[in-house]
């Protein structure tokens, strides 16, 4: 799926610099590669693209203030690389290339022992990425702009320093997290969240994580890549959805479900290129989303707000 859009994007008119930060996991020889198998011409010969005076002074601002250099580059709208190049021809110099987070709690998924731990392995397994940064693992959490809430939370949680990210696209503005951390790297691996998973990684190992906290872990999977519809008095079409790349991760949030809730739920589709498994009636949902909800402190807002509409149609 990744490699089409990397084509399409690129003949829509993406530059492979602009590809290299929507995709962390290709490197530039392998995008290339990607295109030119594809027989793709390469575009090239692009007139070097200046920085404006106002866009200087923000800059100066920023490093001032401790920006990153991916900061930097995404707020020129430039890769890294080339960003680095310009600040030189500026006299400028970014005090710290990589996200060092001298407060990270390194430690903090080396032992599972509360709810707040469990539901970011789950929510990382479904929207978070990783890969290797030169010669440390990185760990990449990137949502949209209306969820940047949780993304803070993350922060809080793990002590990280580092600003949040803002990626502004044509139609939308995601924001994320970045940072380099080579424990929670190696921990994080221990759950099945390791670079390319999606594609790598075809079961949710709960059986991993504490029982006690199997509720908060299948919220934090839920936010990532769950869904909750209904119609507009909730009388009718009251649906919790779930949806995987592997029909066996389905199998698996369908099982821990079923066990959390006493369910026999059982069934699942094939729908455009995913997986999805759906629970329908508005009190078989509350019932599931009381029991994941409970005694967790986190969660995704607005998911959230939809839960407690649904739950106060019913008094």
């Amino acid at each position: 799926m990744e490699t089409k859009n990397i084509i399409q994007e690129y003949q829509q008119g993406k530059s492979i610099a602009q590809l290299l930060r929507d995709y962390p996991s290709f490197n530039r020889r392998q995008i290339t590669k990607l295109l030119e198998e594809n027989q793709i011409p390469i575009r090239g010969g692009r007139k070097k693209k200046q920085l404006t005076n106002e866009q200087i002074m923000e800059v100066k601002k920023m490093i001032d203030e401790g920006a990153f250099l991916k900061e930097v580059a995404n707020y020129c709208n430039l890769d890294e690389e080339t960003t680095k190049h310009r600040l030189k021809e500026l006299g400028l110099q970014i005090k710290n290339t990589n996200r060092i987070n001298r407060r990270i709690k390194s430690d903090y998924f080396s032992v599972i022992d509360s709810p707040e731990k469990a539901y970011w392995l789950g929510f990382l397994f479904t929207d978070g990425s990783v890969d290797h940064y030169r010669t440390t693992g990185r760990i990449r959490l990137q949502l949209q702009e209306r969820d940047k809430e949780i993304l803070e939370k993350f922060q809080e949680d793990l002590a990280l320093d580092g600003k949040i990210i803002y990626d502004i696209r044509p139609n939308s503005t995601c924001c994320s997290v970045e940072f380099t951390d080579e424990q929670i790297y190696n921990d994080l691996a221990k759950y099945n969240i390791i670079p390319n998973k999606t594609y790598m990684i075809d079961h949710i190992p709960y059986q991993k994580i504490p029982k006690k906290y199997w509720g908060a872990y299948a919220l934090g999977l839920f936010d990532g890549d769950g869904g909750l519809s209904y119609s507009k008095d909730f009388s009718t079409d009251v649906t919790l959805s779930y949806t995987a790349y592997h029909e066996t991760e389905v199998q698996d949030f369908q099982t821990l479900i079923n066990l959390l809730a006493d369910n026999e739920k059982t069934n699942k589709n094939f729908f455009t290129s995913a997986w999805h498994t759906q629970w329908r009636g508005r009190l078989q949902v509350l019932k599931i989303l009381n029991i994941l909800y409970e005694n967790c402190p986190r969660h995704l807002q607005r998911k959230y707000n939809k839960y407690c509409s649904l739950k106060n149609s019913l008094k």
